[in-house]
């Protein structure tokens, strides 16, 4: 399991590598711009919820080769 420390990171390295802006990330995910910006500088937790929606966004930015 990764620590609130490697989650927040991952997920700003992930949303750069994608080159999106938060709100981008946000809009993306159905969420405020200010809860990507909180999970970032992990003032928030990643609920089981929101993990799968930012996995989603990511997902649908680089789909598996078919």
């Amino acid at each position: 399991m990764e620590s609130k420390a490697e989650v927040k990171n991952r997920v700003k390295q992930l949303r750069h590598e994608a080159h999106l802006t938060q709100i981008e990330l946000a809009r993306r995910c159905k969420c405020a711009p200010s809860m990507i910006s909180e999970i970032e500088r992990g003032l928030r937790p990643i609920t089981f919820r929101m993990a799968k929606l930012l996995a989603s966004a990511f997902r649908s930015l680089n789909p598996p080769p078919s």
